[in-house]
């Protein structure tokens, strides 16, 4: 059931007030997304979203960009998939921060794995990687491997494994995103092509030596011990 903000919401017409009703929406719809109640809050970002209408790409990016991938996530995992895509693809055209890119990036990868699309997937992760700078080649070979296996070595230098606890935590935002599009690219990489994943591991354990640690740090750091080139 919509609360009672809703009923009247078509004659509302002053930009703030558009705002603050769609404001309401994205909290109530989280509300509902974190109890599996995916139709109300579909229901709620949706509403959220027209009040906002073009304009709120400009005038409010944030709010309106959390209500549009809010709504794909709900689509995504209500498994209503071509509808997802179709989100995802207006909030890649629409967004202009990376961050919030990769964002959508990232479920887009997410809905092409449980696609069985695991190359599309990688293709999409490389995408989303280029534009944070890094760069990796789809296929890498045995060589590409090796080097950025060293890196890692000569990164860590004389410093011991169990130092790595005291790696400050990661502060660069962009930094901390690539970490968790790597984290992402991993599991598709990891069903075809071995040195892909390992490619993408050492990379994030080199990311955490230079930058800090993050959530996906671990990820990296157990990647690298069970698939480390000798």
């Amino acid at each position: 059931m919509r609360p009672g903000f809703n009923l009247g919401g078509s004659l509302i017409s002053e930009p703030d007030e558009k705002s603050r009703v769609a404001e309401l929406n994205l909290e109530a719809g989280r509300k509902s997304k974190a109890t599996a109640a995916y139709a109300s809050a579909r229901t709620y970002f949706s509403l959220g979203m027209a009040l906002l209408g073009d304009w709120g790409w400009e005038t409010h990016p944030k709010l309106t960009f959390g209500l549009w991938y809010e709504r794909a996530e709900c689509e995504f995992l209500g498994a209503n998939f071509a509808e997802a895509r179709r989100l995802i693809s207006e909030l890649l055209a629409r967004s202009k921060s990376k961050i919030d890119r990769a964002a959508a990036y990232r479920l887009k990868i997410h809905l092409y794995m449980v696609e069985s699309a695991n190359l599309e997937a990688i293709r999409c992760g490389l995408d989303c990687l280029r534009m944070f700078g890094v760069v990796m080649p789809a296929q890498p070979t045995r060589e590409d491997v090796q080097i950025e296996y060293t890196k890692v070595w000569r990164s860590l230098g004389e410093r011991s494994i169990g130092s790595l606890i005291d790696l400050p935590l990661m502060a660069n935002p962009e930094m901390q995103t690539v970490m968790g599009v790597l984290s992402v690219l991993s599991r598709a990489a990891y069903l075809i092509d071995t040195n892909l994943t390992q490619l993408i591991v050492c990379q994030m354990v080199n990311i955490s030596l230079t930058h800090g640690t993050t959530d996906a740090s671990a990820h990296g750091y157990a990647g690298f011990a069970l698939r480390s080139v000798p």
